[in-house]
């Protein structure tokens, strides 16, 4: 059925064209099949020991420093879940067959959206990084497992470029459409400015000042399996944002399986082509930071000036 044909009308079923399911299935194969094997070459304790600038930050001080992050990350999302909440008004295109309605995030629907799974990936980076810092300086590196060294390495290669992707959007997609409605919003609440802004600060931080921690090219399917992960996400769980006679509701416009075949496959290849870029763009940002030498100043520059290409405030 091509777009034109659509009318809008109440749907029952939210799932997409099989096209669009056969190419994320397929997306999501490959990134299987591709998955990184070398992780054990890298996943090791002296990995996340190692400091940049040693002479300026101690073993203890760098477990101190990650355990620090990490105790805010959970601390902000258990605030999300336990007393914030606010609500969405859809904007499906107007060819679209789903029903714009208010949604209402609050609870566990607070877990849906995809910045509160790139957060949930930089509180886990710290924690485990911030583990591993603790137990080597007690001198029992050697206790710990191997999959916290692989979960480490993982969860920082995916959540660093995302923390990045994530501050862009919002600067440069989110809050320019907010402003143009006039519309009161939330995105210098405090929430948003830790999960908007705050965590490139974080990421860009460990990757500059702190432990230097690696982000191997090779690697770059994990943002596209993580991506073909959060999608069918989307897809299975189009019924719980609101009543059922609302019918399918989707968080993001471009996530609805109504907007045609064409229109539907694009919109997906754009997101995986999207968290796949991320990825690529801090390993670049990366690369220049390591062209600076060990100049602390350099680096801290270098901090800033990405910061402030995506962050913004009000």
């Amino acid at each position: 059925m091509s777009d034109p044909e659509f009318r809008k009308s109440s749907i029952t079923v939210g799932f997409p064209y099989w096209h669009s399911s056969l190419f994320i299935g397929s997306l999501l194969g490959l990134s299987v099949v591709t998955f990184p094997e070398d992780l054990d070459r890298l996943a090791t304790v002296e990995t996340f020991t190692r400091r940049i600038f040693p002479e300026l930050l101690s073993l203890p001080g760098l477990a101190i420093i990650r355990l620090g992050v990490a105790a805010v990350c959970w601390s902000v999302m258990a605030y999300m879940l336990l007393y914030d909440d606010w609500t969405i008004e859809t904007t499906y295109r107007p060819h679209s067959r789903l029903q714009n309605t208010t949604l209402r995030i609050a609870g566990l629907k607070t877990l849906c959206p995809f910045t509160s799974w790139a957060w949930i990936m930089l509180g886990s980076t710290y924690s485990l990084t911030g583990y591993v810092a603790l137990m080597a300086h007690a001198g029992r590196g050697d206790e710990i497992e191997p999959w916290v060294l692989r979960s480490a390495l993982v969860l920082w290669e995916l959540s660093a470029p995302f923390a990045l992707l994530v501050s862009a959007v919002v600067r440069y997609a989110i809050w320019p459409v907010v402003i143009a409605t006039g519309r009161k919003h939330g995105l210098g609440s405090f929430r948003n400015q830790m999960q908007h802004n705050v965590n490139t600060l974080y990421a860009l931080s460990e990757m500059a000042m702190l432990g230097g921690l690696p982000l191997e090219f090779a690697h770059i399917s994990l943002p596209m399996f993580v991506g073909c992960i959060y999608i069918l996400f989307t897809w299975f769980n189009c019924y719980s944002y609101t009543d059922e006679k609302f019918g399918p509701q989707y968080l993001y416009w471009f996530m609805d399986p109504t907007l045609g075949e064409r229109t539907s496959l694009i919109a997906l290849l754009a997101l995986v082509s999207t968290l796949v870029l991320s990825f690529v763009t801090f390993y670049c940002i990366e690369a220049i930071v390591k062209l600076t030498g060990k100049n602390p100043l350099m680096h801290l520059l270098c901090v800033v000036l990405v910061s402030s290409a995506v962050i913004r405030t009000k």
